[in-house]
């Protein structure tokens, strides 16, 4: 006989239908193979052989289950079952209230049995149950079956016994062989299936019963073979719940993990797959048990969340929900406090709730993630009467249980609380898109096909975390057309974009074939549209884009980053010998060409020396021109207009330079920044001098700008088009001057007529401009100006703000407009009227250059030019560059971006070359020295800063060689990284406000100051000097201009200005990322009330709320302008996970508090900034900042780069992200939010 145990009394709660599918947050990856598993059985017998049967200590069963001899296991079923399995098998028992009543009866004594004491039985009454049973019992499973199949007991609470012998897992301890147990669980299940056809299960304790019947195939004995359903996974999986309750005494977390390996298989085992009826044997039900035990071994143990309901307490009550979301859900409740005594009256009403979210990740496993609000709780004040409450930061997709109760404290020393009843509602959020969907890959293997070529893509599902997806669509578009999330497919082939074809979620192939020829056909709300995967004949990019629905059958779609992919020229390779005489004609060609460039470089020298002038004829005549005549359908109307050639000397570049400009030669890059000092001595004298000293090249004649039909298309007198280098449009048949526009082409980096230098187009000028775009075959417009600046007209709206508009004979469409912080980017499609071909343009607009003088950093401007360099499609065709004179701004974008490309390819920078070469295609190209100042910064600055730009795929290798040591040293790349940002240094010059001496008490730190051009400005009071300061910057986020304000933690003395600055500004969020105490030092003063309003200044603030979160405290308050009465709500986010010292050791936990600040902010739909602080409102509050723009390029651009973030944000505020550690945590962490989608990294 096993010897008896004493022990602590653990409560537990019934389990109850929402148990069954409660499932961990943790995601274990478990491999176990039968080798393995036979492996440890036998370490098992070999530790236990020698040790006598009553020393034996048992895991995951207890020791009357199972022993262990010397040759075998051997597994003993307890008593109780063999009577109860006896009896329910009688013939004599049927489903009558007398036979009911003898089943509970010997299902109770079963529970009762080698049990040594029988603590108590109880009944009480209790509304809708007639009886309640406080049950000691030895671990048995089978008080199961009173649960589920005896309606009239309803077992409330199981008191067990506990000890560290008997039910805690040690080192030591080794499970027994699950095998045995296993032949347990299928009696178990054998006899249920008896009981139930003898009692039928009542159907509420079943939801989503399948009507799909599998067989289970016991091949270890002879017993026969019988059915499950989805009936009986519910009950073993409520076994379960009961069997680790009893034997392990986990955690809830630790215990749904287990309960959902074993509810998962079953589910699997259960669900029919393609009309096939699956199978479940012996051995697979003894791996699962083996990896739910083990599993259950190495997971710490931890006590249970207990709660202590009272129900004399004062509840709330009719709770329903309204305006449910992905992520959000409105409550409606009533709550009246009935209680007269003080003490016995609500204090607080608390929100639980936990949710389970089922979906399968990009893999194709089947997980669960549960959420919940933890042991912090979100609190409402006990306002009587009907009540409404909105509950943020749910997960979509997810099915959740929400209590609501009230609750009272019983001292105020003591944490522990009295709950009433509570008011509890069940509801699913809505679905959302994918957050990610994985790049198409290109498989390295292609096949040439005749005349097209085939290129084999791999494709990634996307998890269903967010909810199902429907379909997926693989997408071909030609010059990086963009997928809008609204995106509908198109059927047929369009210029710009077409779909190859489309799949359901289920049979999306892991290898497509892109350009077989086949067809696809899409289905609701799309039938009958066919897609057809045609040959594939130019350079393409490919995405793949899912698509799906929520509950409100609104689209929901998400686009993968494009692959491009480029055609290569077909290889047909025969017999040696042609393949020997194609290389002679290719070499011949070759050395053809060889010598008409050299004819042509003899040429153009002779052409220069005798500077000669080249002229073009009047419009009267027909100019000059080498490109071939195109064949014309009509008189009017070209088929496919040609790609327009300037009457230009047609001489390289480098050869234009290698005429010597002895006063400035080309500058090593090791030497650029020392000479650039050198120039900037002296207040700029040097600079002066080599600007000056440009030639204006005014030789060059313009003739065609003089003419009188020309005169009105020039925006400004004296900017005109050199005749040598004017774009040259086709002549229209009876229109004088039909073929000028004021335009230039310039030359780039190793290109002729790389760019086209224009003028902001005026109103009769929209149509040339649009036919110019057409004619050069331009797929880039970059735009360096706003439309209006300083109340004057800079350049005139030339295109459609939504839809279509025509412009002479050219269709312009918009279709995509993005608006970032400091530059826009609009696609238009274009179209010759009457003709079918359309084309894709891309229109980039700089917004940030100030409306006079230059920008003070490069830094904005430098990732806008790589930006265009990344849209741009092909260098063959130039890209169109204005701003409204078309030769400062213009001449700055153009110089800097050939150099830029200059520096990958040479040792040297040659800006005044440049500009001089510059200045003889296009009149005042960069048209003041402070511009030519501009270009050496933004060239030192790029110098300085190197490629720090990494797709999102390739963060993981770029941080691992970050942190590698650099030749053997103590110092890493990383460390030198964040050195290079000191380069920024502030002057004192620009703290002007901050200096004033009636300001400087309002700074908490004397060298954290804001700077005087990105100072967050407070309305001045009469009188009262300094009114307007206070120590708070605007910071751009990546889609606002001025998104963010950073500011420090409020003084004393300052927090009415904080308040003053909430309202004036428009601001509803606030974040805080410190504590009030750190280290035994202020950090923040307490601006805000606790419990009661409180009156600052002119504002008045009153509590409404608090949400404890696990992470985080969120408060809402009202805030009132006393002087009109006007009021709005500010939610206020205070992050308590950032320790003391150092920062988080992940950042997973900072990055959902990112996430959850930003879901707020547009649940709402305010447009004021977000408020961010911390101390100093330089270090953490740096962090956020930096993460929050990184991973909202991340969705849109899947790039990252953390240095020019970093560096951008020093622009605005110095010392944005103040330690290595807190710049080493911003890669950490954006790294952690790549992981967390499947096969990203």
């Amino acid at each position: 006989m096993r010897p008896s145990v004493k022990g602590p009394t653990v409560h537990m709660f019934r389990p109850t239908k929402a148990s069954l599918a409660r499932q961990t947050k943790t995601q274990t990856s478990i491999l176990i193979s039968s080798t393995k598993i036979t492996n440890k059985l036998r370490s098992i017998q070999n530790h236990q052989e020698n040790k006598s049967e009553n020393d034996l200590r048992t895991i995951g069963l207890t020791k009357r289950m199972g022993t262990i001899s010397k040759n075998k296991i051997l597994f003993k079923r307890p008593k109780s079952f063999n009577k109860l399995a006896a009896i329910v098998s009688s013939s004599s028992l049927d489903n009558s209230i007398g036979d009911r009543e003898t089943l509970k009866q010997v299902i109770v004594a079963s529970l009762t049995e080698n049990v040594k004491k029988m603590d108590s039985i109880e009944t009480n009454n209790k509304e809708n149950c007639s009886s309640k049973h406080l049950i000691t019992y030895n671990k048995d499973p089978i008080p199961l079956l009173n649960h589920y199949l005896v309606e009239q007991i309803n077992i409330e609470q199981i008191e067990l016994p506990y000890t560290n012998e008997s039910s805690m897992l040690t080192d030591d301890d080794e499970p027994i062989d699950p095998s045995y147990a296993m032949d347990y669980i299928v009696d178990i299940m054998n006899l249920l299936y008896t009981i139930e056809k003898k009692f039928p299960i009542h159907s509420s304790f079943i939801s989503n019963s399948s009507s799909n019947i599998i067989t289970i195939a016991n091949g270890s004995t002879s017993r026969s073979s019988w059915k499950l359903t989805a009936k009986h996974r519910l009950i073993v999986v409520g076994w379960i719940i009961q069997l680790f309750y009893a034997r392990f005494h986990l955690s809830q977390d630790a215990m749904h993990l287990c309960i959902g390996l074993f509810d998962r298989f079953l589910q699997q085992c259960i669900t029919s797959t393609n009309g096939n009826t699956g199978f479940v044997t012996q051995k697979n039900l003894q791996l699962i048990a083996v990896a739910t035990f083990l599993i259950a071994a190495k997971v710490e143990v931890s006590t249970n969340y207990i709660i202590h309901y009272d129900n004399q307490l004062s509840r709330p009550y009719n709770m329903t929900y309204t305006d449910l979301t992905s992520n959000s859900v409105k409550l409606l409740f009533l709550f009246n406090e009935t209680n007269h005594e003080p003490h016995r009256q609500i204090q607080k009403l608390e929100v639980h709730y936990k949710g389970i979210q089922n979906y399968i990740d990009s893999l194709g496993t089947i997980r669960s993630t549960s959420h919940h609000n933890a042991a912090g709780l979100i609190t409402l004040p006990p306002t009587q009467g009907k009540r409404e409450w909105l509950v943020t930061g749910l997960a979509p997709n997810t099915q959740y249980t929400l209590n609501l109760t009230g609750t009272i404290t019983t001292s105020e020393q003591s944490t522990s609380k009295i709950h009433s009843q509570p008011a509890t509602i069940r509801f699913s959020t809505d679905y959302d898109a994918p957050t990610y969907v994985d790049r198409p890959e290109l498989d390295r293997h292609t096949v040439i096909n005749g005349n097209n070529q085939q290129f084999y893509l791999r494709l990634h599902r996307a998890s269903t975390k967010n909810g199902p997806i429907d379909r997926y669509y693989i997408v071909v578009h030609l010059n990086d057309y963009p997928i809008h999330q609204s995106y509908v497919p198109q059927e047929g082939r369009r210029e710009c974009c077409y779909t190859a074809a489309v799949y359901n979620e289920s049979q999306l192939p892991e290898m497509f074939i892109l350009g077989d020829g086949k067809q696809t056909r899409d289905w609701e709300p799309f039938v009958g549209r066919i897609y057809n995967n045609s040959p594939i004949l130019n350079t393409i990019k490919v995405k793949l884009v899912s698509w799906g629905f929520n509950r409100k059958k609104e689209n929901l779609t998400t686009s993968s980053p494009t692959i491009q992919i480029h055609v290569q020229t077909k290889l047909v390779q025969t017999s040696n010998e042609e393949t020997f005489n194609s290389l002679l004609w290719i070499f011949g060609i070759i050395f053809l060409l060889f010598i008409i460039l050299i004819i042509v470089i003899l040429f153009s020298l002779k052409f220069n020396r005798t500077k000669k002038k080249s002229l073009t004829p009047p419009p009267e005549c027909v100019p000059f021109d080498l490109t071939p005549k195109v064949l014309t359908m009509e008189m009017q109307m070209p088929i496919l207009p040609p790609t327009i050639s300037p009457a230009s000397s047609g001489e390289p570049v480098e050869i234009r330079r290698a005429q010597p400009i002895t006063n400035y030669p080309p500058i090593p890059i090791e030497e650029f920044t020392t000479h650039l000092e050198h120039l900037k001595a002296s207040d700029n004298y040097k600079f002066s001098q080599e600007y000056e000293s440009i030639d204006p090249g005014e030789q060059f004649s313009w003739e065609n700008s003089k003419l009188e039909c020309n005169k009105t298309k020039n925006r400004y007198a004296n900017v005109v088009a050199y005749d040598h280098s004017r774009v040259i449009l086709r002549r229209i048949d009876g229109i004088i001057g039909s073929d000028y526009i004021n335009a230039n082409y310039l030359d780039g980096y190793r290109r002729q007529n790389a760019y086209i230098a224009t003028q902001g187009p005026l109103p009769n000028t929209f149509a040339d401009f649009w036919r110019m775009i057409w004619e050069t075959n331009s797929t880039c417009i970059v735009m360096m100006t706003k439309l209006e600046e300083r109340n004057r007209l800079k350049c005139d709206q030339y295109w459609p703000t939504r839809g279509t508009e025509t412009y002479g004979s050219i269709q312009v469409t918009l279709t995509d407009f993005i608006e970032l912080a400091s530059y826009s980017i609009r696609t238009f499609t274009i179209a010759w009227s009457g003709h079918p071909e359309k084309r894709e343009v891309r229109h980039c607009q700089f917004t940030a250059w100030p409306d006079h003088g230059i920008l003070e950093h490069a830094t904005s401007f430098l990732m806008f030019v790589r930006r265009v360099k990344n849209l741009q499609v092909s260098d063959a065709t130039p890209i169109v560059v204005h701003c409204s004179a078309g030769v400062g701004r213009t001449g700055c974008f153009v110089v800097i971006d050939a150099l830029l490309e200059r520096l990958k390819y040479e040792k040297t920078i040659d800006i005044y070359g440049h500009v001089t070469l510059l200045r003889a295609q296009r009149n005042y190209i960069v048209q003041t020295e402070e511009q030519y100042i501009f270009i050496y910064e933004a060239i030192n600055e790029a110098i300085q800063s190197g490629q720090t730009e990494v797709s999102a795929r390739n963060l993981l290798t770029h941080l691992q060689r970050l942190l590698q040591p650099i030749n053997d040293s103590s110092l890493t790349e990383m460390e030198l990284e964040f050195k290079r940002l000191a380069n920024i240094k502030a002057q004192p010059s620009k703290f002007i406000s901050a200096n004033n001496p009636s300001n400087k008490f309002k700074n908490r730190l004397v060298n954290i100051l804001p700077y005087e051009n990105t100072r967050v400005c407070l309305s001045p009071i009469r009188g009262i000097d300094g009114s307007d300061y206070i120590n708070a910057s605007y910071i751009d986020s990546y889609r606002f201009k001025n998104g963010y304000i950073a500011t420090q933690g409020p003084l004393n003395e300052t927090i009415d200005d904080f308040w003053r600055m909430i309202w004036e500004h428009n601001v509803t969020i606030i974040v805080m990322l410190t504590k009030l105490k750190e280290m035994g030092r202020e950090k923040c003063a307490q601006y805000w009330p606790i419990d009661r309003s409180i009156r600052y200044g002119y504002f008045i603030v009153d509590p409404l709320g608090e949400y404890h979160m696990s992470q985080y405290l969120l408060s809402e308050f009202k805030l009132t302008d006393s002087r009109d009465g006007q009021s709005r709500t500010i939610r206020h986010f205070l992050y308590t996970e950032w320790p003391e010292q150092g920062v988080p050791k992940v950042g997973e936990g900072f990055i959902d508090f990112i996430g959850q600040v930003h879901k707020t902010k547009e649940g709402f739909g305010q447009d004021g900034p977000i408020v961010v602080h911390c101390s100093a409102g330089v270090g953490r509050t740096g962090v956020f900042l930096t993460l929050s723009i990184v991973l909202e390029r991340i969705r849109y651009e899947g790039v990252i780069d953390v240095f020019q973030t970093v560096k951008l944000l020093r622009t605005q505020r110095p010392a944005l992200v103040q330690t290595e550690d807190q710049y080493q945590f911003c890669y950490r962490s954006a790294l952690e939010y790549l992981s967390s989608f499947d096969n990203l990294i």
